[in-house]
């Protein structure tokens, strides 16, 4: 019982490592009105087609580090 625990804590982590890069991409998808709204670094430049790019790519490199 013991080494199934551990081989289930195990899988969980070896999966949140592999989507640890996939999970910003589906969080901007979600939210992506509002990290246009109220995130985006370029939200105040007029006609800026960002919509919230430049704050998915600072997620990313944060991630990276």
């Amino acid at each position: 019982m013991k080494y199934r625990f551990f081989a289930i804590m195990l899988l969980f982590v070896m999966v949140i490592n592999i989507f640890k890069y996939q999970i910003p991409y589906v969080q901007y998808h979600m939210f992506k009105n509002y990290i246009a709204k109220n995130l985006c670094v370029n939200k105040d430049v007029k006609n800026s087609c960002c919509k919230g790019k430049c704050f998915l790519e600072k997620q990313i490199k944060s991630i990276d580090e």
